[in-house]
């Protein structure tokens, strides 16, 4: 989205990302990069930062609540020193759906227009598993609130609020980093799903009541 800065996707999951700019910015080899992200986080972030700031650059990365401990170095690390921003799903169960058709496409995710989106098979949701998944994830959102409160970087916005308009999510993100977002921000990114549930689920009728957004406080 920021386009002279270093913008990487899930570079502390056990396979790392982005190794294609990682690799020449921090001048290590993928293996040993991956080797850091496994086994030590924090320095390869301030490596990854360090040396974006000596060249007046910003340094983003995506992370998933499973990525690394909760209250490990990486996490403490952030909350003392970089802007985080806490994307929330107030409908869960539109969560569960789109992870059931990443896993039944391979696809997770949608970039710029030449990517043709592949169409899933309809499919069943299993009540009892959906509601496993459900608590897993509002115990993850619920506890990341609660390490960062109070943390004056930490900022929230929830998906729901931008996820139709780009320009939307273009604003918001310009209002947290200060920047004039119709001209420092683009994103190619595309909705991985545009088909109602009510279409996608064999059994919908059957799990309609789940498919509701939860009031998360502000």
């Amino acid at each position: 989205m920021f386009p002279r800065d270093l913008v990487l996707k899930e570079i502390f999951r056990p396979q790392s990302d982005s190794l294609h700019l990682l690799a020449p910015h921090i001048g290590k080899n993928p293996e040993a990069i991956v080797e850091m992200a496994n086994k030590d986080q924090l320095s390869l972030w301030r490596d990854v930062v360090s040396r974006s700031e000596a060249v007046d650059r910003r340094t983003m990365a995506k992370l998933f609540y499973y990525h690394t401990p909760r209250k490990g170095p990486l996490m403490e690390y952030f909350r003392a020193h970089s802007n985080v921003i806490h994307l929330i799903r107030r409908n869960i169960f539109d969560v569960y759906v789109s992870t059931m058709i990443a896993r039944r496409t391979g696809q997770w995710q949608l970039v710029g227009d030449h990517t043709p989106a592949v169409e899933p098979e309809p499919f069943e949701i299993i009540r009892a598993e959906f509601e496993d998944f459900r608590c897993t994830r509002m115990n993850d959102i619920s506890l990341t609130r609660e390490f960062f409160s109070g943390s004056p970087n930490y900022h929230e916005i929830f998906y729901e609020d931008i996820c139709d308009r780009p320009e939307d999510c273009r604003q918001v993100i310009g209002e947290i980093f200060g920047v004039n977002a119709a001209s420092e921000i683009s994103t190619q990114q595309r909705k991985q799903k545009s088909t109602p549930n009510s279409a996608l689920i064999t059994n919908y009728s059957e799990v309609a009541d789940l498919d509701c957004p939860i009031s998360w406080s502000v």
